[in-house]
């Protein structure tokens, strides 16, 4: 008979990544203060790697000696000191070092869990030109082998709250979410909110939005953020 032995304690570090220092993070912000200059270690288009997950460095916003603007929110708690690591071309998916302490003598398995990286999606949508934006629009998801399911009708200026409300009736497919809206200084021209599944496993399928109550809309756009 095997029995697991459960080690806790342990570090682990991507060999893909270069360590640059400490930032201040806040979740759901879309910059990160440095605790440094990283002037000339970082550039935009960089991948980076803060507790564990994934961001670019966006080509807009204010890139300088104490800020580092990000394409998607920080996913993280809020936190300070935080370290920072400038991602390889592998990313998440490369080699790991993991060093511990063994307590137990002996050959053995070791196996190890990398923890979930969360999958964003953003729904965006704006004006016809000449336009404004009125009415109400659902969501709706798909997935083989069951019938398509819709949210409950979301506003065209919707709170983040009542957007994560709307889709509490597909938690039974899509899991628990939370959501944060973007973009919105002007919703009758054009808002955007980020949909994070917290706890779908694996590579969710896209959600769909239905616009036919939507009045004045002239675009629509959901893209992965997060993959």
């Amino acid at each position: 008979s095997f029995f697991p032995i459960k080690i806790s304690d342990w570090t682990m570090t991507s060999n893909e990544w270069d360590y640059i220092g400490t930032v201040n993070a806040e979740h759901l912000s879309y910059n990160l203060s440095t605790n440094g200059n990283f002037v000339g270690l970082l550039s935009r288009g960089d991948k980076i790697v803060v507790l564990k997950m994934e961001y670019t460095i966006s080509s807009t916003g204010v890139l300088d000696a104490s800020n580092i603007p990000i394409t998607t929110p920080f996913m993280g708690e809020s936190g300070h000191n935080v370290d920072l690591y400038r991602a390889g071309k592998m990313c998440l998916t490369g080699s790991h070092t993991v060093a511990y302490t063994p307590k137990v003598s002996g050959s053995y398995q070791i196996d190890i869990k990398i923890p979930n990286t969360p999958e964003v999606q953003q729904v965006a949508v704006s004006a016809a030109t000449d336009s404004e934006l009125s009415g109400t629009f659902t969501i709706v998801y798909l997935q083989p082998g069951f019938d398509p399911i819709s949210s409950d009708s979301i506003s065209f200026d919707s709170t983040a709250e009542d957007f994560e409300i709307a889709l509490r009736n597909m938690s039974d497919i899509i899991g628990s979410v939370e959501v944060s809206r973007h973009n919105c200084a002007s919703p009758a021209i054009s808002c955007s909110w980020n949909v994070t599944f917290l706890s779908f496993h694996g590579d969710s399928n896209m959600i769909l939005l239905n616009k036919s109550q939507l009045g004045g809309v002239g675009d629509v756009e959901i893209q992965e953020l997060v993959k």
